[in-house]
């Protein structure tokens, strides 16, 4: 215990030795079954370790070296500079009992390790506790490659399995064993066999896509195997995340080392669209109207339309046409998918239907009824339809109608394409109304002389076109006025251009050409008197007084 082996010393150990430290060119030989723990090689130091022979948890300082062939166990520990080479039967114990997983890793430079010869193989090994922690276990820092076979023993030397390097995990009892090697690390990982999870499915996207989703699995456990199946198909090993290119779905079980399988989860893929939408065209006269076909769940994220395929406008109502032309449309699904096609107009027509008044020929007035008719001519898609209306009332199919009274009709002519033409004509030659007669030159008082009387006459709409009196209502004679000499009643006429007639009459009450009676005047006092005389006398007439 505790040996220093100096300059040019030498040991030879065939038995048991601790915390020796060889120096620069000391050399210390393990040989037999011997066992030597804790050494520390220093700089020009050797230390040799034969066939059945063990050593332990070795220090070798830069410069010093280790001949191993038999059997290293615990922590080897390799400083730059330093050289260990292994012999025809070294092997390498990786000795995680009493280790935990925070413990930083047995060699810290496995790729300081060469074989003496390229003949020579190493074997390894790795020694648990009956109760070792689950956990990770850093087994070789600084490896190249790790393609070899590793045992795995108990530490009464006792084979649980053997193990690869990313080769699954084994169950034994109640753990589950694996190695690991991943980017130049070694790693020994010690799991509970228990029921693994159920595994996590995730997809790239749940958005709307026409192309593939990618599939993939959250972190699964050292020793767990995941496998997956598509629509109920055979079930394939989980390696890597995964597409799919049509809506699925997708089952997974995890199964550890030992057999045991987890809950089925499930996933259903049902976002991919690749079915292009189709553009769909309904033309109404000068009117396009666009909708779209969509074939698959995802929906119409627009309508575009462009008339040169250069310029697109987004579809918003209706399109107006105003010529030939060659309507393009683009639908666009919200997944992304594309639909094309075109509409091509060859037979526009903007010329408007042509409206000809053909009734009445005369604007002379009249009495009777007015009859308004319209001939209606179109060179291009052909009428469509005739309407009228008789001031603001409803449209009537129609080219026209009679109208017993002043008013004006309104005409609307449409053609195939939708082109509209309007004209009205004001019938303002209807005339039913008589002529008003204002007669002037009644007297309201008594008169002895002649009267004249006076017909003003009016007409606003043909005219007056004679006026007469009368005095029995039978004998007619023209005139506007005549002299009343006597009382009487005299009757006034007036007649319009279309014949309408007015009468109205007169009573004259107010002559009176008699002179009034005077008889029997008297007085009272006859004779010469002072006093006051009282003349009487009697009057009559035929007159109101």
């Amino acid at each position: 215990v505790d040996t220093v082996i100096n300059n040019s010393g030498s040991m030879n150990c065939a038995g048991y030795t601790s915390s020796a430290v060889i120096c620069s060119g000391g050399k210390m030989v393990i040989s037999g079954r011997a066992l030597a723990v804790d050494t520390i090689v220093s700089s020009g130091g050797v230390m040799s370790v034969y066939s059945s022979a063990s050593a332990g948890n070795t220090v070798v300082r830069s410069g010093g070296k280790m001949v191993m062939s038999g059997t290293h166990s615990g922590r080897l520990f390799i400083e730059s500079g330093a050289t260990v080479s292994a012999g025809n039967k070294a092997h390498w114990d990786f000795t995680v009992a009493g280790m935990t997983p925070e413990d930083d890793f047995l060699i810290n430079d496995f790729k300081r390790i060469t074989a003496s010869k390229s003949s020579y193989k190493p074997t390894y090994s790795i020694t648990v506790s009956a109760d070792q922690a689950e956990g990770v276990y850093k087994l070789a820092f600084n490896v190249t490659s790790f393609t070899a076979s590793v045992t795995v023993y108990d530490e009464s030397k006792n084979k649980l399995c053997s193990l690869k390097a990313n080769n699954g995990a084994v169950a034994v009892g109640d753990a589950i064993y694996s190695l690991d090697f991943n980017s130049g690390k070694l790693y020994f990982y010690v799991l509970e066999n228990v029921t693994p999870e159920a595994p996590v499915i995730s997809v790239s996207t749940t958005e709307w896509v026409n192309t593939s989703v990618t599939v993939s699995v959250g972190e699964v456990a050292s020793g767990v195997t995941v496998s997956y199946s598509i629509d109920g198909g055979k079930y394939q090993t989980y390696t890597a995340p995964f597409t799919v290119d049509k809506n699925c779905k997708i089952t997974m079980i995890a199964t550890n080392a030992a057999g045991l399988q987890s809950e089925v989860s499930s996933c259903t893929v049902s976002n991919i669209d690749k079915s292009a939408p189709k553009p769909l065209f309904h033309r109404s006269g000068k009117t396009l109207e666009l909708k779209a076909n969509d074939y698959t769940a995802s929906g119409i994220h627009s309508i575009e339309y462009s008339f040169d395929e250069q310029t697109w406008f987004v579809y918003q109502g209706k399109i107006n046409l105003e010529q030939n032309c060659t309507v393009y449309a683009r639908v666009t699904d919200n997944a992304g998918n594309v639909g094309y096609d075109f509409f091509v107009i060859s037979d526009f027509d903007a010329v408007k239907p042509v409206i000809t008044i053909v009734q009445p020929t005369s604007s002379d007035y009249t009495r009777n009824p007015v009859s308004v008719k319209v001939a209606v001519t179109d060179e291009g898609s052909g009428v469509k339809s005739v309407q009228y209306r008789i001031d603001d009332g409803e449209w009537i199919n129609g080219y026209g109608a009679s109208v017993n009274e002043n008013c004006t009709i309104y005409f609307k002519a449409t053609d195939n394409w939708g082109n509209v033409s309007y004209c009205d004509y004001k019938v303002a030659n209807i005339d039913r109304s008589a002529p008003e007669i204002v007669i002037s030159g009644v007297p309201e008082t008594w008169s002895c002389a002649d009267v004249e009387l006076s017909a003003a006459v009016s007409d606003d709409l043909s005219g007056v076109k004679s006026v007469q009196y009368s005095f029995d209502n039978k004998k007619w004679l023209d005139g506007k006025s005549v002299m009343v000499t006597d009382n009487c009643t005299v009757y006034f006429k007036a007649v319009d251009v279309t014949g309408n007639t007015a009468t109205v009459s007169v009573v004259v009450d107010k002559i009176d050409k008699v002179a009034p009676v005077i008889s029997n005047v008297k007085a009272d006092i006859t004779t010469m008197t002072n006093k006051d005389v009282t003349v009487t006398a009697d009057f009559s007439d035929n007159a109101e007084l």
